[in-house]
């Protein structure tokens, strides 16, 4: 499977659309949990921040080989 501009186009649009969902959805919710996070640590935030990019980019990779990854016989590799 091959990635171009317009695949990196439509998961940026999704991005967006997630990241709006909430405060469009519960905006009274949404704003407690950003004054929430605002009291937190710095290296908490970064923390977060590092680990939501490495969860990204597993299952990024994750999609990007998926066909690799059904076509591989599990029960063969443990024999």
């Amino acid at each position: 499977m091959e990635w171009g501009f317009d695949d990196l186009f439509a998961l940026l649009g999704l991005v967006l659309v997630l990241e709006g969902l909430l405060p469009a959805v519960a905006p009274e919710f949404w704003r407690k949990v950003l004054l929430h996070f605002l009291s937190y640590d710095e290296s908490v935030v970064r923390a977060v921040g590092v680990s939501c990019m490495v969860i990204g980019a597993i299952i990024i990779t994750l999609v990007h080989n998926w066909d690799m990854l059904s076509s591989v016989d599990i029960a063969t590799m443990m024999a």
